[in-house]
C-alpha cells in the first residue's frame, strides 16, 4: 500500500496518508491496538521501515494552546446550537440568556483550559 508523510504521534501510533483505491490520498492512523482489518497494518508498517518522522512530544505551552483551542471550539458549538433562540420572533428566556453568557465566560474561568465548568442547557 502506498503511504506518505508518516510520523510517530505517540510511542506506538503513526499518522500518515494512504492512497485509497477509491478516495485517493486519505489520512490514516496506524495503531497496533486497532482491531479493524480493513488495512493490513502489519504490512503497512513493514513497508515504512525507518521512513517515519520521529515522535516529538508537545511542549507544555503547546498542550495549553491545544486544550484552549479545543475548549473554545466546544464552546462555539454549544453557542451555535442555541443561536435560534435569539431569532427576532422568539423571546429568549432568562435561563437561556444566562446559559449563553456562561458559555461566553468559559475562557475566563479559573483553571481554564484544564478545568471547565460546563453549565447545563435549559
Amino acid at each position: 500500500m502506498e503511504y506518505r508523510n508518516a510520523k510517530f504521534v505517540s510511542e506506538m501510533a503513526i499518522d500518515c496518508e494512504i492512497n485509497h483505491p477509491i478516495y485517493g490520498w486519505i489520512p490514516y492512523t496506524l495503531n497496533p491496538e486497532d482491531t479493524d482489518n480493513t488495512v493490513d497494518n502489519v504490512a503497512l508498517r513493514a513497508s515504512m521501515g525507518s521512513d517515519i518522522a520521529e515522535y516529538i512530544p508537545l511542549t507544555p505551552e503547546e498542550v495549553e494552546v491545544l486544550l484552549a483551542t479545543e475548549a473554545r471550539s466546544n464552546r462555539n458549538l454549544l453557542l451555535s446550537a442555541t443561536d435560534w433562540t435569539g431569532s427576532s420572533d422568539i423571546t429568549m428566556s432568562e435561563e437561556m440568556i444566562t446559559y449563553r453568557q456562561s458559555l461566553r465566560d468559559v475562557p475566563s474561568q479559573t483553571g481554564f483550559p484544564h478545568t471547565i465548568i460546563w453549565h447545563t442547557k435549559p
